[in-house]
Parts: structure tokens; C-alpha cells; sequence
């Protein structure tokens, strides 16, 4: 296993309860990445003179001729039988790497653009604008700009301009991530916001006398639905209107309806977990942010060049503490799965194998895999990159 054990702290495995192991938050440093390609055939450069690049053709990562051109020599010996798109790869479709026809093409269509789109809100001329990141773009190293979100201030004046150019033939995508990354032209701060927490006590009244059917009023929907009542909230035809603009637990939520309401439904039965996964999950989420206001948002890391994910920020001891007695409270599985990850820390997950390599605290998550599976007959998932795949055993 190539695991990283300084930051594990002394757990003691027990099936019958997790040891939540406090550890440090974890720092992102990426290894370097080194490739290997092997030499192609050198390319005859006679048949230049009148040979025209195939029309509108795109690597997988939609680059077109040009970029080899930039990357690489004559021929393309290095990168020209890599990144097969639709139309086949580099050195069938690009003069410079030998490919390409020797006939007029046709008039081409418009191609597709490699830099991050804006688009502007037709509403108000003085509206911002929308950035979105060039998809699929990494930098030499593999990885998308959220890194630089992680390495890097706002406008990325540390590392945004480094290119192609400036780095080595291993650069997978073309320009600078001011090129690509919306964080490195200020025109966002992060891809993730941290979740606002509702007012801890708000000034909202319930409307007085108001009663749904069979005489129900609006302390009724604490017992039947989530904060906010987005499953009943507005059904109804009601005298006085539904209860979505009567009752405050519908209309107006606080914090202490979230955390009541995690804590009901959650140790009321397993079976809202398992019908209402998504609604219980935001609710409980919610709940956390009450208690804990100062919590960084968890970035997801992607690593093109070696098909992975990784989590970065996502040990939070407030966190930890709030799903960890909710965990050994109820005894579902799918509240366990946070508690892991908060009281655990950061992990890689690639999606070549589906294997896992647990950056931050190895033990910790031994733990909580052992409880789930001993106790809770449940194998744990990762809530933070929101796959389907299992936690493999530590």
C-alpha cells in the first residue's frame, strides 16, 4: 500500500465503535508527473507543400493540428498516436504529422473553440458575466484548475501563466489555465461555495389559526416533512393558503428545524435514509453548517492524466463531532459514510480501477469500514465525490 502514515493518529480497530481519529488536516502537494512515450516514425516532409489538415477533426480533448504543431516535430513521433478522437488521432488527419489529404477539403465548418466561454445575461447590460472552465483542460501535471483553487490566489499570480512552452512535451492541453480557469481570471473565487447556514433564531410567526386537514396545523408538517416542506408544503386548497406560506417551518426555517429534523428522521427509521436519501442528506448538511459556520468547502481535485479524484479540505473535526454521534445514534450506514470522511480525511479515488488510497488517516477509516461492515452490514461509500462505487477495505 502507498499510503501516507505520518499524520495517523493511534486508533485501537473495534467493530462495536469507530475510534474517530482527530488528525491534521491535510496539505496538498501533487507529485511530479514523468512520462515515457516512445518514439513513431519520422515523417516525410515533400508531401507538405500540398497537403490540407482533415476539416473541423479534434483529438478527445478537442484539440486540433495546431496544438501538435506547437508540441511537437515534424512527424509528431511523440504525440502523434495518443488522444484518438471520432476522427482518429494526429497523425492521420495533421500535416505536420503526417497525415492529412493532398486534395482541396471542402469548406469548413466553424470549430470548436478551446477557452473558457462567458456568457453574458441578456437581462442587464451592467449583469456580471458566467464563466465556465474550458472543459477538459489540465495542466502539465494532470490536473484541472480546480488545483489552482487549492495552490493558488484568486487571478493565480503564482502559477497561471505558466504554458505549454514553459513547461515540457508532457503538457496535455493547450494555453495557460488564465487561459482555461475562470478562479485565474478573478472572475470567480471558487467552484464551490461554502453552504450558508439559515438564521439560528429567526422572527417568523406562524399564521394564527391556520389548519390544514383534518384539523393539522402547522406543527403537524414538523412530523411529516423537511425544513423548507418541499414534499407538502404547497398541496392543499386550503381557506387560508398552504402551508408553505403559513407555517415557518415551511416558509422561513431556522437552524434549530434543521437540526431537529435530522435528528427525527434520522433515528425515527432507516427507511427515510433509504427512500429519501438526497432530501435527508441536504437536511443534515444544513444542520452541520449551524454548528459549524466556519467550515471550509471540500474541493475535488481531478487528475486527467491519471483518471482519478481527490479530495482536498475534507477532514473537519466540527463536522466529524456532529456526524459521528448521529452515526453511532442511529446506526445507518449512509450517516456513517460522512462521519468517515470528516473524521478521517482526504483520499484519491481512480476511476481506471476503482481503487482507493487514503491519503490522510489509513486507521481511522479501518475504523469506521470494520463497524460498517460488522455491525451495520453496510459497506461505506464516498459522499464527497458522489460515486457509486464502495470504499475498498482499508
Amino acid at each position: 500500500r502507498d499510503l501516507q502514515s505520518s499524520n495517523v493518529a493511534s486508533t485501537s480497530p473495534s467493530s462495536a465503535s469507530p475510534l474517530a481519529a482527530v488528525v491534521q488536516a491535510p496539505i496538498f502537494s501533487p507529485a511530479a508527473v514523468t512520462t515515457s512515450i516512445p518514439p513513431m516514425n519520422t515523417f516525410d516532409e515533400s508531401a507538405a507543400s500540398t497537403c490540407f489538415d482533415t476539416p473541423n477533426w479534434k483529438d478527445e480533448y478537442v484539440r486540433g493540428c495546431d496544438w501538435y504543431e506547437k508540441l511537437d516535430d515534424s512527424g509528431c513521433p511523440k504525440l502523434g498516436r495518443l488522444y484518438e478522437g471520432n476522427m482518429g488521432v494526429a497523425n492521420d488527419n495533421c500535416c505536420h504529422c503526417g497525415g492529412g489529404s493532398h486534395s482541396l477539403p471542402p469548406t469548413a465548418s466553424p470549430t470548436i473553440t478551446s477557452s473558457p466561454t462567458k456568457s453574458a445575461t441578456p437581462s442587464s447590460s451592467s449583469a456580471p458575466s458566467m464563466c465556465n472552465d474550458t472543459p477538459g483542460w489540465y495542466n502539465y501535471l494532470g490536473y484541472d484548475c480546480v488545483w489552482y483553487e487549492v495552490l493558488d490566489d484568486p487571478g493565480c499570480p503564482k502559477y497561471g501563466n505558466l504554458s505549454a512552452d514553459e513547461l515540457d512535451i508532457a503538457t496535455m492541453s493547450e494555453g495557460s489555465a488564465k487561459d482555461n480557469c475562470c478562479y485565474c481570471q478573478n472572475d470567480v473565487d471558487s467552484n464551490v461555495s461554502p453552504t450558508t447556514p439559515p438564521s439560528s433564531s429567526g422572527t417568523c410567526v406562524d399564521t394564527e389559526g391556520w389548519e390544514a386537514e383534518f384539523g393539522c396545523g402547522c406543527e403537524h408538517f414538523q412530523e411529516i416533512d423537511y425544513p423548507g416542506c418541499p414534499e407538502l408544503g404547497k398541496d392543499g386548497d386550503w381557506p387560508m393558503g398552504p402551508a408553505s406560506e403559513n407555517c415557518c417551518y415551511c416558509k422561513d426555517p431556522t437552524c434549530d428545524h434543521y437540526k431537529s429534523a435530522c435528528q427525527y428522521f434520522t433515528t425515527l427509521s432507516l427507511q427515510f435514509w433509504a427512500y429519501y436519501p438526497d432530501l435527508l442528506q441536504s437536511t443534515c448538511d444544513t444542520a452541520a453548517s449551524c454548528d459549524c459556520e466556519a467550515a471550509v468547502p471540500v474541493k475535488i481535485v481531478t487528475n486527467l492524466y491519471y483518471n482519478s479524484s481527490e479530495t482536498v479540505g475534507l477532514y473537519n473535526e466540527c463536522r466529524c463531532d456532529f456526524w459521528f454521534r448521529l452515526c453511532e445514534e442511529s446506526g445507518i450506514g449512509a450517516v456513517c459514510d460522512n462521519a468517515a470522511e470528516y473524521c478521517c480525511g482526504d483520499y484519491q479515488y481512480s476511476t481506471d480501477d476503482g481503487s482507493f488510497r487514503y491519503l490522510n488517516s489509513p486507521l481511522c477509516y479501518c475504523d469506521f469500514f470494520n463497524y460498517a461492515q460488522n455491525e451495520l452490514k453496510y459497506t461505506l461509500k464516498p459522499k464527497a465525490l458522489n460515486i457509486s462505487t464502495e470504499f475498498a477495505n482499508p
